[in-house]
Order: C-alpha cells, then structure tokens, then sequence
C-alpha cells in the first residue's frame, strides 16, 4: 500500500517536471516565431541579423541583440543596426520582455506596444514611425519605467495614457508633432519622473 502511494507520489512528480519542461520549451519556440516574424517585416536585416536563423528555434538565445533567462526572451536590443521596414505587432508577443529597444533605426509606419506587463525600458526613438501612440498603457502600467519616443514622425494628440504608468521615471515625447494639452489637474503625476521633455505642453 505504502509502495503504491510513493510510486502514484513519483509518477505526480515526474509529470509535473515534464509538464514544465514541456512548456518552457513550447513557449520559447513560441518566441523563436515571433522574432523571425519580426525578421520579414524588416528591411535589410543582413547582415546585422544574419544570426537569426530560422531553420533552428534552439539557437534563438545566441541571436544577436536576443537575451535569454530562464528559456524565455527577456531582452531585445536592436539599436543602430541600419534597419528599415515595419515592426509588427507580433513583437507583443514576447511576453517576457523587460527591456525593448528599436531605436536609431529607420523603422516605419505605426507602432503599438501592448501586453508587456514586465517590460521595463522601451526605446523607439530616432526612427520614422507616424501615426499616434495612443496605446493601452494600462496593460504597460506595472513595470514600464522609461519610454522613449524621440524624434519621429509622430502626429496626433499628445497620449494621455502615459499618466497610468505608475513606474514611469523618463519618459521623452520630443522630435515629434504631437499636440494637445494635459490638463493642469494631472499635473502632479510627473512628480515622479525623473526627467521629462519641458518642450512639451505639460503642465509646470
């Protein structure tokens, strides 16, 4: 009797390993097909992501500007590497990313990033992005502590959804077209930045 319950105990543990193992792989294949996603929407991804070999997802944590923790994306770095072309939303999909960086790139079109509940930093200045950010914060507000939007080709009404980062530190909006006013009462939300763009109508 005592046999068979330490035996049901270990084939319990065995599954739940396995189970575990199962899904950390799946879910960095998952991120494996988002980054060669992102890859075809890209122009002249050579030879700068010459690494991203889309013949073998167990190599995707030694492609160049990727980091791994854990089996999982946690970082993508893709600053000043002369690229072109549109970011899809795919890249939202990455689940894990603390940190996100697109800048000094020559990125076009519009741009969202949502469902990041972990990202920390998110880069996407000097690009040629347009449209508007007027994104779902709210799905951004737990952990996001800097955002940069830098001197793009944005035109639309100032996003107001950045008053809903909690964690925000710095955050720059200039280079832009965006217009609008914040109205004075929410004014008190960037006592928590650390550093704003003053060019901006924010209220002082």
């Amino acid at each position: 009797m005592v046999f068979c319950i330490l035996l049901s105990l270990f084939s319990l543990f065995t599954s739940a390993i396995s189970s575990s193992v199962f899904v950390s792989a799946f879910s960095l294949v998952n991120d494996f097909h988002v980054l060669v996603s992102l890859k075809q929407g890209f122009l002249s991804p050579e030879p700068a992501l010459t690494s991203w070999n889309s013949s073998n997802p167990s190599s995707v944590c030694s492609w160049a500007g990727v980091l791994c923790s854990q089996d999982r994306v946690v970082s993508l770095d893709l600053t000043d590497l002369d690229l072109g072309g549109s970011v899809s939303a795919q890249v939202s999909r990455l689940d894990m990313l603390t940190y996100l960086s697109l800048a000094g790139n020559s990125f076009r079109g519009g741009i969202e990033i949502a469902n990041l509940s972990s990202l920390q930093s998110l880069n996407i200045s000097h690009n040629q992005f347009t449209g508007g950010l007027d994104w779902n914060y709210s799905s951004l507000s737990y952990s996001l502590q800097v955002f940069d939007a830098y001197d793009n080709n944005f035109t639309a009404l100032l996003p107001l959804g950045v008053l809903t980062l909690e964690k925000l530190k710095y955050l720059d909006l200039s280079g832009n077209y965006f217009y609008g006013k914040i109205p004075e009462i929410l004014g008190a939300v960037f006592q928590q930045l650390q550093w704003y763009d003053s060019s901006l109508p924010w209220p002082k």
